[in-house]
């Protein structure tokens, strides 16, 4: 199968702009029809993941792809979101995990997913309501004022200063949109946008890939024996990895799609039969890497090592005969370091309550991409990265 060309690149961009201005509401920049005047000479910085506020490593990632892309001549960021993941799969989309006295809250500030919805994918659950988010903001005022009560008091005010207008902007933001996927998406390109301005981001949800290639996506469903018989291979190689991102044996019913309805707002395991009509394919994530390969990536960034990527890597090669990219692979994890100590996996949006996206973002660029990095809340009278 030979790389995408012409007519199916620009369908890559026209589906991406079309998210940009009819999904998030947000205009095109002028700089945008510059680089992408000529589509052959574009170089793929891709990125892909569930559309998370997350814990800084998130921020990292993104961070650094979007650098990467406007580092490199012609470079256009293709940022996939997986929005049809199931919401109660993703926490920090839901809530904010933060820290009181050392634990975990149990109850964290949420966005108000309600249990329903919790059971559906991220592109059919509404984006949050301005209530909820006040009530968010309510309770991440309690906690991070419990927390600074023990800080000197020159430092109380400046430990709650960026509070109210995060959720401010963050409110602005969930009006504009329809889902949750929609809101945290148009909020990381708005954070891009301020830390890189002249690059270019490209925003697609992942299952549009099953639109603009369909004779891949035939290929890879009419091997989907070979596809399940290669997984199973790298499964019993694999070792012993972490538990997300283990590889697991499939069966012989094994297929490389899933289907989101929009009808009962479901996702559903193909190819069994679903009662609803107009049942929309999506890619799991060894059919949706090969796809993506097509467009002849130059880069695909990503976190510490997977056990699905030599599967995947295996599809590409093997079934659909293209030659995977290299992936620049971000393995160091993010310490937060504040006035009460170190917190580990701390939220983006915990962060942003407390310290400025611009000095944020700074900080997060500081070491390579094989170093772990340490950011650092300070509310002295200056500030020093990490």
């Amino acid at each position: 199968m030979v790389l995408a060309k012409g007519p199916l690149v620009l369908s890559v961009i026209q589906a991406a702009l079309d998210y940009r201005t009819q999904d998030l509401k947000l205009p095109v920049p002028n700089h945008f029809g510059r680089r992408l005047q000529d589509r052959g000479a574009i170089r793929w910085i891709e990125f892909a993941h569930t559309p998370y506020f997350s814990h800084l490593g998130y921020a990292r990632m993104l961070l650094t792809a979007s650098q990467r892309a406007g580092d490199t001549e012609n470079g256009v960021l293709l940022y996939f979101i997986n929005d049809h993941v199931r919401a109660n799969g993703a926490l920090q989309e839901r809530a904010i995990p933060m820290l009181r006295d050392g634990r975990w809250v149990k109850s964290p500030p949420r966005f108000g997913v309600s249990k329903k919805d919790s059971d559906r994918p991220l592109c059919t659950v509404p984006s949050p309501v301005p209530q909820n988010l006040a009530l968010a903001h309510q309770l991440t005022r309690e906690i991070l004022s419990y927390e600074a009560s023990s800080l000197p008091g020159h430092q109380r005010k400046p430990a709650l200063a960026q509070l109210q207008p995060l959720f401010d902007w963050l409110s602005e933001q969930a009006v504009e949109v329809e889902n949750l996927s929609q809101w945290v998406t148009r909020c990381w390109l708005q954070l891009l946008a301020q830390a890189h301005p002249e690059t270019v981001v490209l925003a697609l949800p992942s299952r549009k890939l099953c639109q603009i290639f369909p004779e891949a996506v035939e290929k890879l469903a009419s091997q989907s024996a070979e596809v399940g018989r290669i997984q199973n291979r790298w499964a019993q190689q694999s070792g012993e990895w972490p538990e997300w991102s283990q590889m697991r044996r499939v069966s012989d019913q094994y297929f490389p799609f899933q289907g989101l309805c929009p009808i009962c707002r479901d996702l559903v395991e193909l190819p069994y039969h679903h009662k609803c009509a107009g049942l929309e394919w999506v890619p799991r994530v060894v059919a949706r890497q090969p796809l993506a390969d097509l467009l002849g990536l130059e880069s695909r960034v990503c976190g510490g090592i997977r056990g699905y990527w030599g599967a995947a890597e295996e599809i590409s090669r093997e079934v659909l005969g293209l030659n995977p990219p290299p992936r620049v692979s971000l393995t160091g994890q993010v310490l937060l370091q504040t006035p009460r100590g170190i917190e580990r996996g701390a939220s983006t949006l915990r962060v942003l309550a407390q310290l400025p996206w611009q000095e944020l973002s700074r900080q997060l660029a500081h070491c390579e991409d094989s170093q772990d990095v340490s950011v650092k809340i300070d509310f002295g009278n200056k500030r020093e990265g990490g």
